[in-house]
């Protein structure tokens, strides 16, 4: 492009040319560079998307989306998410041909506690108990891993932490378990002293693990 320019100026009757005309020309080059360099960079920033979706046909978008979220609302009619509904992005990357999943909504049993709950949902358990508010705790446990997605052939069950006071040396400390043993309510107070007994707050105004 630009020895394409040098050799159009050194073509131009300069010495013959008034200031005015000269500053013309250039404005006029200047702007048709400016076009044609954006629409090359446009050109360049369009990307595919793949989205898939179970028992229906996969189908591909042409996006120049600057993120997921802008990419989503791009395409809202067509991917046309219910309140429950989950949108795997986890393949979804910025300028690069990539995939999304489009995960429909469905009946989860959940065990909060010894409560049994019907809920519409997918993707992440922590993602759909927010929108049933019925957000886990910083502590509270559930059966399935980090990455695992809700799924209506399997039960979530919920443990939901509770309070404890660990005493050990004269000295207290409150933590939040949801299960297992002194030893390691003992552990998470950052207490090495042996204790032998653990009593919940829910149990006592003041509930304490003695030593």
């Amino acid at each position: 492009m630009l020895e394409h320019i040098k050799a159009f100026f050194a073509k131009l009757p300069v010495r013959n040319m008034s200031k005015r005309k000269v500053l013309a020309t250039v404005s006029a080059l200047v702007v048709i560079v400016s076009v044609v360099t954006i629409t090359a960079f446009a050109a360049a920033a369009t990307y595919k998307v793949t989205v898939n979706e179970a028992g229906k046909k996969a189908y591909t978008v042409s996006t120049r989306a600057d993120s997921v979220e802008k990419f989503v609302e791009d395409n809202a009619d067509a991917l046309s998410l219910g309140k429950y509904d989950y949108l795997d992005t986890s393949s979804f990357e910025v300028g690069e041909n990539c995939t999304v999943t489009v995960l429909r909504a469905q009946v989860i049993r959940v065990i909060d506690n010894g409560e049994e709950h019907f809920l519409n949902g997918a993707g992440p358990a922590a993602q759909m108990l927010d929108k049933h508010n019925m957000a886990l705790g910083k502590f509270d446990e559930i059966n399935l891993a980090d990455n695992e997605f809700v799924s209506s052939d399997k039960t979530l069950e919920i443990k939901r932490s509770f309070g404890v006071t660990v005493i050990a040396d004269g000295k207290s400390n409150d933590v939040q378990i949801a299960s297992g043993t002194v030893k390691d309510a003992v552990a998470q107070a950052s207490h090495s002293a042996r204790m032998t007994r653990l009593i919940p707050r829910s149990i006592r105004s003041s509930p304490t693990a003695w030593r």
